[in-house]
């Protein structure tokens, strides 16, 4: 029975060692017989390097309110329309993307597994660089049913990705489809 005893006792020193970590438990700070010279390096806590993943770009289309409109020295502007049907269009990103591109949709098919294809036609407008700083204001029109814009840009990780600028016809607010360009 005391063999037993022994045994379980012994399991549950190296079980409680193990969980609360060696080094914890002989940390060579707490030597009194380390002189001067001991080997301090132990001391200093190495944070774990963590790779930072880039953030994914969002980029979204609202209409521009009057506090984007106030202050037109903090957004840059392009007119596509100037008609009475005009509307004004914001772009935003969440954060930094290149090549922003504004370019007409010069036709709309759909393949045989009725999926929409969009075909880009001539670029309207761009800028370098789109940042959280600085939005996009376009006015634009969306006449008819089917889109007759779009927007590209290359994202964090290089990408360039395509998306169609639409306004619903349930309740007139803007959104974007993605395609393959």
């Amino acid at each position: 029975m005391k063999r037993i005893a022994v045994i379980l006792l012994v399991l549950i020193m190296i079980f409680t060692l193990v969980s609360c970590g060696i080094a914890d438990i002989f940390d060579p700070k707490d030597n009194a017989d380390a002189g001067e010279n001991a080997d301090i390096s132990s001391d200093i806590k190495k944070e774990p390097v963590v790779e930072e993943k880039p953030v994914k770009a969002v980029v979204k289309v609202d209409f521009a309110d009057d506090e984007i409109l106030s202050s037109p020295d903090k957004f840059e502007e392009f007119i596509d329309d100037d008609s009475e049907f005009q509307v004004k269009a914001v772009f935003t990103v969440n954060t930094s993307v290149k090549d922003f591109r504004y370019f007409e949709i010069a036709s709309v098919d759909v393949d045989e597994d009725e999926n929409i294809i969009y075909n880009m036609g001539n670029e309207l407008f761009s800028t370098g660089e789109l940042t959280n700083e600085r939005p996009i204001v376009i006015a634009m029109s969306f006449p008819g049913s089917m889109p007759s814009r779009g927007i590209s840009f290359t994202d964090e990780t290089g990408t360039v990705r395509y998306f169609a600028v639409l306004m619903s016809g349930k309740d007139g607010s803007l959104f974007m489809d993605e395609f393959v360009g």
